[in-house]
């Protein structure tokens, strides 16, 4: 049996698949297993995957039906059989020595749940952008930190989002499938990492940078934004609420904040005045800054420029179809008045 499951989750990215599927099947560390996790894609994803068929470590398996990421991510986790495991994402590249790097801290500590490392950022062709690398390692907090034991895993993961869930080797003794749960689809790679924190287990992490993490139009950053607002904000509220981790509630009332502020600025300029109100006026409850005020005073006029504006169709809409029907009604009424009347007269008062 082999010692590292790599699953695949993938959908509907035949273009980028086999580029992900190379870089796992050329890891220096062979005793792998590579699992490739179609949701049924409506792309050539069987064809992208059949030429790496013949490669006794590969499984592929193509669901019936979209299971969704969650539902594809559980069924996954449910087939993992080796002591430790990692996600690749059918848009990323492993680098050639990650799993044999990712892998030694957690042999060396079996307490350790993971380990995680840095990454490159690269675009739609793969090519390195060395500037907006160092951005993102400084942003989340990777360049400031050493490799070693970390000290703060749950500020890590949750805070300061250090940890990519592509760039992480799990030790699979100490991760469920009961991690996932549907209501965090869109911020699912954070939510896993909490069931970890929850655990209590340690964590390392690797300074150099051994995977590459594509940035382009298609990500779920750019097609799904509400997908993944929702799942942050599942994810927010759920810390908020968790007793073991008061220590992160402030921190995760201003994420609460940032994230329903632009959700809610998001659903105002798609013309969603309504439910932004909803949403602006629940960051105004976890925190206050201008932007979100300015934004909650905007979409409430915006919400009543809209609940105007149908008033006016539903008047117009009555002057030109209810009316009409009203004035026909009136007018067949008195006709039938007018008919009752000369036939009471013509029985009571005839001659």
């Amino acid at each position: 049996m082999a010692l590292v499951t790599i699953l695949l989750p993938t959908y509907n990215r035949a273009h980028f698949l086999p580029h992900a599927i190379e870089s796992a099947l050329s890891q220096s560390f062979t005793d792998i297993q590579l699992i490739i996790l179609d949701d049924a894609s409506p792309d050539d994803t069987p064809g992208a995957v059949r030429p790496f068929l013949e490669d006794t470590r590969v499984r592929y398996v193509r669901h019936g039906e979209n299971k969704g990421i969650t539902g594809n991510w559980r069924f996954g986790l449910e087939l993992v059989d080796t002591e430790f495991f990692c996600l690749l994402e059918d848009d990323d590249i492993f680098g050639p020595d990650f799993v044999e790097r990712m892998i030694k801290p957690l042999q060396n500590d079996r307490e350790l749940i993971l380990s995680f490392c840095d990454h490159w950022a690269i675009d739609a062709v793969g090519k390195r952008n060395h500037g907006l690398t160092s951005m993102m390692s400084r942003q989340f907090g990777r360049s400031q930190r050493q490799t070693g034991p970390v000290k703060d895993l749950a500020e890590a993961a949750l805070i300061t989002g250090s940890v990519g869930i592509t760039a992480t080797m799990f030790r699979s003794a100490f991760i469920s499938s009961d991690f996932i749960r549907d209501e965090a689809a869109g911020g699912i790679d954070y939510w896993l990492l909490y069931q970890c924190v929850r655990t209590g287990r340690t964590a390392y992490y690797l300074s150099d940078r051994l995977m590459e993490y594509r940035l382009h139009g298609a990500g779920m950053s750019h097609s799904m934004p509400e997908m993944m607002a929702r799942g942050h904000l599942f994810l927010y509220e759920e810390i908020v609420r968790d007793p073991n981790f008061v220590r992160l509630h402030e921190a995760a009332r201003r994420k609460l904040h940032y994230t329903a502020t632009c959700y809610g600025i998001n659903l105002l300029t798609s013309h969603r005045p309504e439910e932004a109100v909803n949403l602006l006026a629940e960051a105004l409850r976890y925190g206050f800054t201008a932007r979100a005020y300015v934004a909650y005073r905007l979409a409430l006029w915006e919400k009543g420029r809209v609940l105007a504006h149908s008033l006016r169709r539903i008047k117009q809409q009555a002057a030109q179809t209810v009316l009409p029907i009203l004035f026909q009604y009136s007018v067949m009424n008195i006709g039938l008045l007018r008919l009752a009347k000369r036939l009471t007269h013509g029985i009571f008062f005839r001659h």
